[in-house]
């Protein structure tokens, strides 16, 4: 119950803060790079623009990065079980 409460707080508090953003944001602005211009849209569309864009490009190098992690995890973990498997056979022919 407790995480549920925290969950409703925390989306009320990003929904005022987004309100807020939009509030304060209005002003329309044209962004240029080097002879294109982009349409007149409010700050906050561009800073939303930019946060989204963002989060997808983190994401995208997260799992990348990931990625590899587990291909070189699964790599040494069937070196490790490979291991293994030779030191049980060697354990079986040696004398006692």
């Amino acid at each position: 119950m407790n995480a549920i409460k925290r969950l409703l707080f925390g989306a009320v508090l990003l929904i005022c803060a987004l309100l807020a953003a939009v509030a304060v944001n209005q002003t329309p602005v044209q962004l240029q790079f080097l002879v294109w211009q982009t349409p007149a849209w409010s700050v906050f569309w561009w800073l939303l623009a930019a946060f989204v864009l963002g989060a997808v490009v983190g994401f995208i190098l997260a799992f990348l990065t990931s990625f590899k992690t587990r291909m070189e995890r699964r790599r040494l973990q069937r070196s490790v079980d490979e291991q293994a498997s030779e030191l049980q056979r060697l354990r079986a022919l040696a004398p006692e």
